[in-house]
């Protein structure tokens, strides 16, 4: 068995999701920010963080790939360094949190607008693995490579309950529905402040349940992020500020259970980033494909990963296809699968007039040759 594939609180934690860029916005946001700290100006898609996730994503996979390559290939002298993939969560937690506030917050969004667009942008890509593994395990119960106390009830929902889904790196879209929930439930009711706050305490007061586990602070850390970026007050200099959380973690206490300190760094990042943009910062096309594709990536690249390592022999040429399959899989199940869920005009995170249909041909040049599409995850 490879523990470290499939269990929650191992270091092989995976990202759920985060950011396919947003839309500035334009009204009052509600809540956390003043009207007037909105600028009024043009939309477009957020590339520096749709960069970011693209290379979050490529880290969990070479990390899960190089697990791989350990277990069916023998020795593998860099997972030493490439261990640490599992951050790449970190940085879809706090992405998530500056953009679920950032396409929400001052929007005029209702609730069923907000539902629909959590909806389609997780269920609908996700269903065809996570049940279709379900089955899989169901049939044949040693595909999972050892006995998995998966449960029904987080395949079907991702609900935040004990039990855990068949797709194992499915335990971390557990705490986006479970933040886009609290999130909806503060906000709609008009005491986000509030809320949050009475949250925030939960979790540094208790850690025993989901919902107070320490990694949720790194949405708050997104949704500061945001704050900070919508008032454009974060200034180029916070970047050389962000070494210090990653450092104070390494310092006193490098491993999983206290990796939200490395959220800080990373919402120390994300703000200037994003502003630098506003200011001429450019991204690379293929750094923009792969951060379209990230989700679609996450996905489909652990079943790959467990039956393309069995395929290999040597630990180079086992890392080397599970990283190589998982890439065009993901980028395949992008341009088909997913590109299929946003097929209506019925997601409003997507720019008015700038939705696609994309087969994966015409879907990969446009993105190569023209702007990524505004979706937000």
């Amino acid at each position: 068995m490879i523990p470290s594939l499939l269990d929650e609180g191992s270091i092989r934690t995976t990202p759920a999701e985060s950011v396919l860029g947003d839309s500035e916005l334009q009204q009052p946001s509600e809540g956390l920010a003043p009207a007037s700290a909105i600028p009024p100006t043009s939309k477009h898609t957020i590339n520096s963080l749709q960069a970011g996730r693209g290379l979050a994503a490529l880290a969990v996979v070479v990390l899960h790939s190089s697990i791989a390559a350990r277990f069916f290939g023998g020795s593998f002298l860099p997972y030493s360094v490439f261990q640490y993939g599992y951050l790449g969560v970190d940085f879809f937690f706090v992405l998530s949190g500056f953009i679920i506030y950032h396409s929400t917050a001052g929007k005029g969004r209702s609730v069923r607008d907000y539902a629909i667009a959590r909806f389609r942008r997780v269920y609908l890509p996700y269903w065809p693995i996570g049940i279709g593994l379900a089955l899989l395990y169901v049939a044949m119960p040693w595909a999972s490579l050892g006995s998995r106390n998966w449960a029904w009830l987080p395949t079907l929902t991702l609900l935040p309950v004990d039990s855990v889904p068949a797709l194992g790196v499915a335990w971390t879209l557990k705490h986006e529905i479970l933040f886009y929930l609290l999130f909806g439930l503060f906000y709609f009711s008009r005491l986000l402040p509030l809320g949050l706050g009475i949250w925030a305490v939960g979790i540094l007061l208790s850690e025993q349940q989901l919902i107070f586990k320490d990694v949720n602070l790194e949405f708050f850390m997104g949704i500061a992020a945001c704050l900070l970026y919508r008032a454009r007050k974060a200034p180029w200099w916070l970047v050389l500020l962000a070494p210090i959380p990653l450092i104070a973690w390494i310092l006193i206490a490098p491993d999983v259970a206290h990796r939200a300190w490395v959220g800080g760094t990373f919402a120390l990042l994300v703000a200037p980033l994003a502003q630098l943009e506003r200011r001429g910062l450019s991204v690379s096309k293929p750094l923009l494909i792969l951060g379209a594709a990230s989700y679609s990536l996450y996905l489909v690249h652990e079943p790959l990963i467990l039956i393309t390592a069995r395929l290999a022999t040597g630990s180079w040429m086992v890392f080397s296809a599970c990283v190589a399959v998982s890439l065009t899989a993901g980028l395949v199940y992008h341009f088909t699968v997913e590109a299929w869920a946003f097929r209506k005009r019925s997601n409003p995170e997507v720019f008015e007039g700038r939705q696609h249909r994309p087969t994966p041909v015409a879907g990969l040049m446009r993105l190569w040759n023209r702007e990524v599409p505004g979706e937000a995850r």
